[in-house]
């Protein structure tokens, strides 16, 4: 197959992200709604603030009584009573006298500003005011932040820690999310063992299936199904018939490529729908992409950093979108390329690398030999310095497009 019979990686994810559906919607307390995707509008049903208040300790005053004080010429009033936060006081304000008030405090009757503690000198009964003081200043009011009816958040918007700061200040206790994906995660290969296991003449670690349980839990979905499957297509079917009952989307590794033992495409062909097959990218051509029972499932390489790398491009996104978040692609900047990179045209290049902001602009740094069998390459990477299909070297210096990784 040549590379223009390979998909383009950019119609690779429009076709993902037109074929994946939302999972279900349900109601989570605002304790355990963080990363969650809102699937309600939040309207706000009173002013926040919902009173008037002192932004500052100080003085509230009538802001005519201090006009023209000065240190050399201060204004004096009588102190009526003092207004801490949480509680109200009965004495209004009026011209010839103030009320002491703290940070937060509600606005006492009759006061429209408040004079700072540090322009103030308190002296038997009284207040020296040192600064003129205009109507507002200092003071918060009723709605300022937002008005009652006002939309605050939209349905789709994921729930970060502001997020949740303003849900909480605006009653909400409980709001509609989309449910977290469940992901059934199967990695291939005779050759491959766990972590606890010691390793025979031949075997390796299953790297895989680690990276990509933390991948599917840094995007906020749940790891349903973990397996390991030996080389055996009946195993291989029984487990991913299997996978499409648990999860809302499978990922698998290895088995994707032209290989005597590959089998996980073939399956993918004879229980379901291969939607496409080997992308122009580099890490990570052999990318395989369909459904089985109804469930899209996304045959990764199994080379670790092809697997990590495609995951983030392709699986990523439609998780997001499954979880309803509306914006999943991946947000590109412009930087520098710190140092030259040989490119041979023909598939766009994914190059891990290092972005640092120096000099009001992004320098990226690739982090050493980029073989897709390297996994020592994704450390001390925190984004994807990214090489065109149609272009040749990078030279040192040369401007270039940059993903940064968004978990990191």
């Amino acid at each position: 197959m040549s590379n223009e019979d390979l998909l383009n990686p950019d119609a690779a994810l429009a076709i993902i992200l037109e074929s994946v559906n939302q999972v279900g919607v349900e109601r989570a307390n605002l304790r355990q709604a963080l990363g969650r995707t809102l699937a309600e509008d939040i309207r706000a049903q009173q002013d926040l603030p919902p009173f008037a208040n002192s932004a500052m300790d100080g003085y509230a005053v009538v802001a005519s009584d201090t006009r023209g004080a000065s240190r050399q010429s201060p204004c004096r009033l009588r102190v009526l009573a003092e207004q801490p936060a949480g509680k109200i006081v009965t004495a209004a304000v009026i011209p010839g006298s103030a009320v002491r008030i703290m940070t937060g405090a509600a606005l006492p009757a009759g006061a429209d500003a408040v004079v700072i503690v540090e322009s103030t000198e308190a002296k038997d009964g009284f207040v020296l005011i040192y600064d003129e003081a205009a109507p507002g200043a200092n003071v918060r009011p009723a709605g300022g932040d937002v008005i009652q009816g006002q939309l605050v958040l939209k349905a789709g918007t994921r729930i970060g820690p502001a997020e949740m700061g303003m849900l909480a200040a605006l009653g909400r206790q409980e709001v509609d999310v989309f449910r977290k994906p469940r992901v059934a995660i199967i990695t291939t290969g005779d050759e491959i063992v766990d972590v606890s296991q010691p390793l025979a003449p031949g075997q390796i670690r299953d790297a895989n299936q680690y990276s990509l349980v933390g991948a599917v839990m840094a995007v906020g979905a749940d790891p349903a199904m973990v397996r390991r499957v030996a080389d055996e297509r009946e195993e291989l079917a029984a487990v991913l018939l299997a996978a499409a009952e648990s999860g809302d989307a499978i990922v698998t590794s290895g088995g994707v490529s032209v290989g005597a033992f590959d089998f996980v495409k073939e399956t993918l062909g004879r229980l379901g729908e291969v939607r496409f097959w080997r992308i122009a990218m580099k890490p990570g051509k052999p990318l395989a992409f369909g459904f089985i029972a109804g469930k899209p499932l996304f045959g990764l390489p199994g080379n670790p950093v092809s697997s990590m790398v495609t995951f983030d491009l392709f699986v990523r996104p439609a998780l997001l979108r499954m979880a309803g978040v509306k914006d999943v692609r991946p947000s590109m900047v412009t930087g520098v390329c710190s140092e030259a990179v040989a490119h041979k045209p023909g598939r766009r290049e994914f190059v891990r690398a290092q972005a640092a902001w120096s000099d009001g602009r992004y320098l990226a740094t690739p982090t050493g030999p980029q073989g897709s069998g390297r996994l020592s390459s994704m450390l001390n990477a925190n984004c994807y310095l990214v090489i065109p299909e149609g272009r040749s070297d990078v030279a040192a210096g040369e401007t270039v497009e940059i993903i940064l990784w968004e978990w990191v």
